[in-house]
């Protein structure tokens, strides 16, 4: 049961961050979303978060 809310936590919040940082293109917060969607596991989101943290870096 924790486990489960600490996923949606964290998927919302994710969620979020995708639809609110301008300096991710387009295209890739529709991915981002998709994926973050079609996740299945926390480590699922963690390896999104990283993915969106390079985004921004190179941003």
């Amino acid at each position: 049961m924790f486990e489960e809310k600490t996923f949606q936590l964290m998927q919302s919040t994710l969620i979020g961050k995708v639809k609110n940082i301008d300096m991710i293109p387009c295209c890739s917060k529709e991915s981002l979303i998709e994926a973050l969607n079609s996740a299945s596991s926390i480590n699922d989101l963690i390896g999104i978060n990283k993915a969106i943290l390079r985004l921004i870096s190179k941003a």
